[in-house]
């Protein structure tokens, strides 16, 4: 972009009331530092003609507030020992902290927090950008004594409109950051009112008044925002939020309950003590299992729901599952790949019920090499349901409520262990790569209200089911290639070359020695590498990203990220189309039918719905954590660097778990620069270096609900 009045206009008007310095300016027109010169002999122009402002370095389209004139006011707000909007050597920038007698200013150039001394403005809110002198005190601490406001950067609350003894409407926010009261300057427009949500949108003027002010607007629905930005998703993602009614009438034609018929051949598994281990909301389930050891072996038994049994190739239901190719997993909610009727009713495997089901029977020594697989149609009953918490629980206690009912569950529970635990290291050896990346995990209350976003990371329960449906998932593929049986297989390429070179030199700027990552054996070692370095989830992250996407084919080209050379999706048939294709062809071959092959397209097809629903999970994840933070704008949050560019940071905040964005004009102790090659920010003048994995202190200012993401501004660095 050209360094031209238009453009200039261009970049201003994208910015907003935010302004831009003229080093961001340069940026955005991805022009070099060498051209600022000429820059700013055309904003000086514009500055001139008055089509743009400049205040404290930066520039706006817009004129900003003076700093505060104190009308109004009946004792000066200034102390006698400052003049009032001078910029002399001893006046400094800081954030206001805290508020009533708390109150402090936190300095951005010597980090030190002042309190504000007396005769001071009191309507001054946490977050409210000032200029102030450092007042020396006689045998006392310093003092802050305050010359103006520069910016408040809070500039909405969300909370409660009240009427109090007086017959005033006042606002009470809901965040922590501000427990006094708002006066509402459009009071008029709202008569006698009770614990009504509203927002507020806050005064830039500061009276020295009792209580600030600012004008509220009613919340005709909480959940607007989240509900707007939902459908937004979906639509965006061509996720159905329904059902057609032809659709929902073809699923309930079939029974309610299932009986078991000698005569249909299936093998008759209901007195086999199946368990299903899943989340604590999971209502389909669609795999259980079983398992003993047999001297040096271990005999597995995975029965998976028979879906073809219910939907058949064709069908209406069948047409409609291929064109939602997944089901979709919000948090809190789910947009089913079938009906609910099918996939958490009779096709779901529920405890105590018979239930149609294709079964991998599998028996491995102790080494975990395959010795036996057979598969079969199946009638089960699933003895008992377990959760991912339960089942941890036994392992790190050995105790398990369900064991009174049923003696020989921990025994089983332990085989669940050994064999996954075989089978695990069997596989790291030959080049799984075992990714451990954390996820947020949403607690809902009963108003289905999000009440915490937790950090979670894969659990040992989680890990032992999915090495059992890695076990069964390799055996189908290495049964469907024995007996040429056409399916679609689940294909991982090997990392492109230029990925692997650029992973290579990030970890080269860490001065981290790692080999050529041309085998998972080589992503491992690099894992190990970084397992105790405060940069570990950002490498992972990037490691990650290196890697090629899975994807279904019709031709078997070997799996690179978990070593395997065939594989395929068979445990998930409920949520999953590719996995029903997989079980049509295995139950035309045992009745002796030559399956047809698949055509390509469903394939592709399966491939592109996948990455359609991992794209709208991920931005519902940011959607409900953008909706969760609106009730704590103005709070302050630790946090650490989590990824940089050169607008700013990219910041992860613990608890609660949630990521935000902290523009660079934000930080205010030094002019900072990106650097693309060693991914930090380094300080002009203190040298001083952010990387990933920076702790430092935030707080949240606004909601970027077209980004989704939360924006923080930055306070100061931490240990």
């Amino acid at each position: 972009m050209k360094i031209s009045q238009e453009n200039i206009y261009r970049v201003l008007e994208g910015v907003s009331d935010k302004g831009a310095t003229v080093r961001e300016i340069l940026a955005a027109m991805g022009q070099k530092k060498k051209r600022k010169t000429q820059l700013k002999k055309v904003l000086k122009l514009l500055s001139r003609n008055r089509v743009c402002y400049k205040r404290n370095n930066r520039y706006y389209l817009h004129d900003q507030p003076a700093p505060v004139s104190g009308r109004g006011s009946k004792r000066n707000h200034i102390h006698p020992n400052i003049r009032n909007g001078t910029t002399g050597k001893n006046e400094n920038l800081g954030m206001i902290i805290g508020f009533g007698r708390n109150r402090v200013i936190h300095s951005f150039q010597d980090l030190v927090q002042y309190p504000i001394s007396k005769g001071n403005l009191r309507d001054l809110l946490q977050g409210d950008v000032v200029r102030f002198a450092v007042i020396s005190g006689k045998g006392a601490a310093d003092s802050a004594g305050l010359v103006g406001l520069v910016e408040r950067r809070v500039r909405h609350l969300k909370g409660i409109l009240q009427t109090n003894r007086k017959g005033q409407v006042v606002f009470l926010a809901k965040s922590g950051g501000f427990k006094h009261k708002f006066n509402v300057t459009n009071s008029d427009r709202f008569k006698r009112i009770s614990n009504t949500p509203a927002w507020l949108d806050l005064s830039g003027q500061v009276m020295n008044r009792s209580l600030p002010e600012g004008s509220a607007r009613l919340i005709k629905d909480e959940n607007d925002d989240l509900n707007r930005s939902l459908d937004e998703i979906l639509t965006l993602n061509k996720i159905p939020s329904r059902f057609p009614p032809k659709v929902q009438k073809a699923s309930l034609s079939h029974p309610k309950s299932v009986r078991f018929d000698p005569k249909a051949g299936r093998k008759d598994l209901r007195s086999f003590p199946f368990v299903t281990i899943d989340g604590e909301d999971a209502r389909d389930f669609d795999d259980a299992v079983y398992a003993k050891q047999e001297g040096d072996h271990y005999r597995i038994w995975v029965s998976i729901a028979d879906v073809d049994a219910y939907v058949p190739e064709g069908s209406l239901l069948d047409r409609e599952a291929f064109c939602r190719g997944t089901s979709t997993y919000l948090p809190g909610k789910v947009y089913p790949m079938l009906p609910e009727s099918i996939s958490n009713g009779i096709c779901s495997l529920k405890k105590g019920v018979n239930r149609k089901t294709l079964t991998c029977e599998i028996l491995i020594d102790n080494q975990g090499k395959n010795h036996y697989c057979r598969i079969y149609t199946s009638m089960s009953r699933i003895a008992c349901r377990l959760t991912y918490t339960a089942v941890d629980r036994f392992y790190e206690t050995g105790f398990i409520k369900q064991a009174k009912s049923n003696s020989d569950l921990p025994d089983l529970l332990g085989v669940f262990r050994k064999t996954a635990t075989l089978l695990r290291n069997k596989r790291t050896r030959a080049g799984y790569i075992d990714f451990q990346l954390p996820e947020p995990h949403f607690i809902f209350n009963n108003d289905n209200r999000i009440v915490a976003i937790e950090k979670e990371y894969q659990s040992e329960a989680m890990r032992v089911i999915e090495h059992l449906m890695l076990l069964a998932n390799e055996n189908v593929a290495l049964y469907c290639q024995r007996n040429k049986i056409p399916i679609v297989w689940r294909n991982h390429a090997q990392p492109l070359r230029e990925k692997r070179e650029e992973l290579s030199k990030l970890f080269w700027n860490r001065q981290i020695k790692i080999s050529s990552l041309r085998t998972g054996r080589d992503y491992n070692k690099a894992l190990e590498a970084i397992k105790n370095s405060k940069e570990k989830d950002f490498l992972e992250v990037a490691m990650l990203r290196s890697m090629s996407l899975a994807v279904y084919e019709t031709e078997n080209r070997g799996h690179f990220g978990i070593a395997f050379s065939h594989y395929c999706h068979f445990t998930s048939p409920i949520r999953r189309y590719p996995d029903l294709l997989v079980h049509r062809a295995i139950k035309k071959h045992l009745k002796g039918i030559k399956p047809d092959r698949i055509p390509d397209y469903m394939a592709t097809t399966s491939s592109d719905r996948e990455r359609l629903a991992t794209a709208a999970e991920r931005a519902a994840v940011k959607v409900y954590g953008l909706a969760f933070m609106s009730d704590r704008i103005g709070e302050l949050f630790s946090a650490r660097v989590s990824g940089l560019i050169h607008k700013g940071m990219f910041v992860e905040i613990e608890s609660p778990y949630v990521e935000g964005f902290v523009p660079l004009f934000t930080i205010r102790d030094d002019n900072y620069e990106f650097d693309a090659d060693l991914v930090c920010l380094y300080g002009r003048k203190s040298k001083n270096r952010i990387s990933i994995g920076t702790r430092l202190q935030v707080l949240l200012t606004s909601l970027d609900w077209k980004n989704r993401t939360p924006e923080f501004d930055w306070i100061c660095w931490q240990e």
